[in-house]
């Protein structure tokens, strides 16, 4: 099916059955990002990193239902471990980029003073 076969049905069946407030937040904010989303060439995204997020909750949670404090805390840990992840990844790469660079440019220098010399 199509984006727009789609988003007419979603419009026919459903959003007249959802309260106003969200059916003007589905049509004024999450519609046109969906369908840019599609337009970029998005429109094969699956939630395979959602799913795995949600296991680890659980497992975290030990399969149990938690009080609401207990919850947020969990995510808010979740979350920061994210980041934490997100954070250090982007700093190994820096130095690793940073690494690389200073290797390349001492090659160049090594071959300069190398062809000054000789």
């Amino acid at each position: 099916m199509t984006y727009d076969a789609v988003l007419g049905q979603l419009q026919q069946n459903i959003l007249p059955t959802v309260p106003d407030d969200l059916r003007s937040y589905f049509t004024s904010k999450m519609e046109p990002m969906l369908k840019h989303n599609v337009e970029a060439g998005c429109g094969n995204w699956t939630n395979n990193a959602c799913e795995s997020i949600n296991h680890v909750l659980k497992q975290r949670q030990q399969w149990k239902l938690p009080m609401l404090p207990d919850l947020v805390t969990n995510l808010r840990s979740l979350v920061d471990a994210q980041y934490a992840d997100a954070d250090r990844a982007l700093s190994i790469n820096f130095v690793l980029c940073v690494t690389v660079l200073y290797v390349c440019m001492s090659c160049i220098v090594y071959e300069m003073c190398m062809s000054f010399f000789h």
